[in-house]
């Protein structure tokens, strides 16, 4: 488990699988069953620390596993707030408490499935297998499919803006802006900022 107190996401091998779940028992079990099947897993007791530790991180690939119900914010509001930071992690809910409405809204919005509590290990494994694949099957695709937010911070660099510059205009940290970019280049395969610009203009399916 990642605890905030300890200080430093040092030397964090990159997960396969993230969980956020607030039961330390549950959690501790949870991560025992995935590791047991082979996943490499991260897991947090709050989304507070598991944002914290997001920014330190580029792109990854793992699927997150993720407690609709939890003490400081919803699934549904993690959810939301990774789409506004334009960081795509398939999602598997979790939850022992929820109502249909809350599942069918992260469905909506780009979960890929919903297991009640309590749910096997068989179900378990195959949610988080078929959250890899949609990604992986999808990942050439969506390559240059940049967030309307990556656009704009794409169109103030190719002006010739600082990431500074580019957080004062847009109200943002410069932190943030940082991620946009790595973003950028990670789905434009650029190794530039300036080859992502050309790319980018190249590339029809940009949204």
């Amino acid at each position: 488990m990642i605890d905030k107190k300890a200080g430093g996401f040092d030397d964090i091998p990159e997960p396969q699988v993230i969980l956020i779940e607030d039961d330390p028992s549950l959690r501790f079990a949870l991560c025992q069953t995935l590791r047991r099947y082979g996943f490499v897993t991260i897991d947090f007791s709050e989304p507070q620390v598991f944002f914290e530790w997001l920014q330190t991180v580029g792109p990854c690939k793992a699927c997150l596993l993720l407690d609709m119900r939890l003490p400081t914010m919803s699934g549904l509001e993690v959810q939301a707030k990774l789409e506004t930071l334009g960081r795509q992690l398939p999602i598997v809910f979790i939850s022992g408490n929820s109502h249909i409405s809350e599942a069918i809204s992260g469905l909506k919005k780009g979960a890929i499935d919903f297991l009640l509590k309590p749910f096997d290990e068989t179900a378990l494994v195959a949610a988080i297998n078929k959250s890899r694949q949609r990604f992986d099957s999808s990942s050439s695709t969506n390559r240059f499919l940049l967030t309307p937010r990556e656009l704009l911070v794409l169109e103030h660099v190719a002006h010739g803006l600082r990431s500074e510059q580019i957080a004062n205009l847009l109200g943002l940290s410069v932190r943030t802006i940082k991620m946009h970019r790595s973003n950028i280049l990670h789905k434009t395969g650029a190794n530039t900022m300036t080859e992502a610009v050309v790319i980018a203009r190249q590339t029809p399916t940009s949204t």
